[in-house]
């Protein structure tokens, strides 16, 4: 005859008593009654002790292996949870290393004391592990190896020390992690190597205070969103993969997140994402070394050209090409450095209209003074103004001098300008000067209208 489970031993764990459903499994502000602040104190009394807990867990699974049905077995687990709920822990009482967590558990609105916490290959059974509204100390959090069941996993509203948090190589299961509304106040928060199961996996209005983020070499099986958070130091999501659906969008990057490697199933979203434009200067020296910021930026541009957002595709190119100036082959030579610059100042690599238009505008104007100097001795102010203006028109807008001569006209019609053109000729003006400066201001005003339908083209992604 087979031995029945008794599980009187572990009553304080049941769902069902002291009103837990009411207090909620993520509550973080709601105060415990009396009875359930005896078992939090109970629950963390035994887990102070090393050798009880080991002792009392081995117990717990023991009885649950007296259930041979796995379904029966797996409701009977989700029976039980253990509440360490805003319970404050003492000073340099927090190494839970290679603890066994057998249910569901939660340290919502719990403290931890001076010192490091330990949850370092610690291992969390199926069911719900909550850490929402926790209170870390100033040393660094741990959670190195850490398993974590097929249950949700909450971090939201925790708030970590100046030592940050460390999740290299957890595995999270198939359920949600949340970290909405967590906070770091510096030290760095590193999910290096972590694996996420099929869940979502959320990193939303996240708090950063001087900490920079790594998620290099992360798997994630499942939806990734990180999303409206402000990195003031650096993100490195370097050769991390993401099968499910990934959105970046809403952050803002005070350096240039890598994305080198990573590989996404399907087109991340950008929308909204704001990154730190490359810093420029008037010609960025070429002795300065390599730099991979272009590298990165190349990334977020094939990011964006994947999801279709040509504005960030077009923001990307060019914050790339400022980057991989004097840093990559091709553009480190006075020649190309100035090339690229010229491309920038007129129209910021083909993202802007108004630059080549407003330099339009100044080459009407400029030249409009020159010619007006240069054939004033030899015209009346009325012919001047006629002559200058056309002619600094007709060589500002190509094409446009052809067309006039295009127009219909009476037989051997002769136009003010070409008058007062003939005119000049006749007194031995500086016809040549006038027709070199033409011919220099009508090569620029090819290039100019060049980059004005191309920046109407990457603007409103004209065909």
């Amino acid at each position: 005859m087979s031995q029945k489970p008794d599980f009187r031993a572990f009553e304080d764990w049941r769902v069902d008593d002291l009103a837990w459903v009411q207090l909620g499994f993520y509550d973080q502000d709601t105060k415990l009654t009396v009875a359930q602040k005896k078992v939090v104190e109970k629950n963390a009394k035994l887990l102070l002790d090393r050798d009880k807990w080991s002792a009392h867990v081995q117990a717990f699974e023991e009885q649950l292996a007296l259930i041979k049905n796995e379904e029966e077995r797996s409701q009977t687990r989700a029976r039980y949870q253990i509440r360490f709920d805003h319970h404050t822990f003492p000073d340099h009482k927090a190494n839970f290393f290679g603890f066994h967590f057998p249910c569901s558990v939660s340290f919502s609105g719990a403290t931890f004391g001076k010192g490091s916490v330990m949850f370092s290959r610690a291992t969390f059974g199926d069911g719900t592990v909550s850490f929402s509204g926790t209170t870390f100390g100033e040393r660094v959090v741990r959670f190195h190896g850490a398993i974590f069941g097929d249950g949700d996993v909450w971090f939201s509203g925790a708030k970590f020390g100046k030592g940050g948090g460390s999740f290299y190589g957890v595995t999270f299961g198939d359920g949600d992690v949340w970290f909405v509304g967590a906070k770091f106040n510096g030290g760095g928060v590193s999910f290096k190597d972590a694996t996420f199961g099929d869940g979502n996996v959320l990193f939303d209005n996240i708090k950063l205070i001087e900490t920079p983020v790594s998620f290099e070499d992360t798997k994630v099986a499942g939806n990734f969103f990180v999303r409206d958070i402000t990195f003031p130091k650096g993100a490195n999501f370097q050769r991390a993969s993401v099968k499910g659906t990934a959105d970046f969008s809403g952050n803002t990057f005070h350096e240039v997140p890598d994305f080198r490697d990573t590989v996404f199933a399907r087109p991340p979203e950008v929308a909204r994402m704001e990154v730190v434009p490359y810093a420029f200067t008037f010609m960025t020296p070429w002795w300065k070394g390599e730099s991979d910021e272009a590298a990165k930026y190349r990334k977020l541009k094939a990011m964006a050209l994947a999801a279709n957002d040509h504005e960030k595709d077009g923001e990307f190119f060019a914050y790339e090409m400022l980057a991989k100036r004097g840093h990559e082959k091709g553009s480190k030579s006075r020649f190309a450095l100035f090339i690229n610059w010229l491309y920038f100042t007129l129209s910021n690599f083909g993202q802007s209209y108004w630059r080549p238009f407003l330099w339009m505008v100044f080459s009407f104007f400029s030249f409009f003074v020159i010619y007006a100097l240069n054939a004033a001795p030899f015209l009346k102010p009325s012919e001047l103004s006629t002559f200058a203006r056309w002619h600094s028109l007709s060589n500002t807008v190509p094409f446009l001098g052809s067309l006039s001569r295009f127009a219909p006209s009476p037989n051997d019609h002769k136009t003010s300008f070409d008058l007062a053109f003939n005119k000049i000729a006749d007194k031995d003006g500086p016809v040549d000067l006038l027709i070199t400066l033409g011919i220099f201001q009508n090569f620029f005003g090819h290039i100019l209208l060049f980059l004005l339908l191309l920046g109407l083209r990457n603007k409103f992604r004209l065909k």
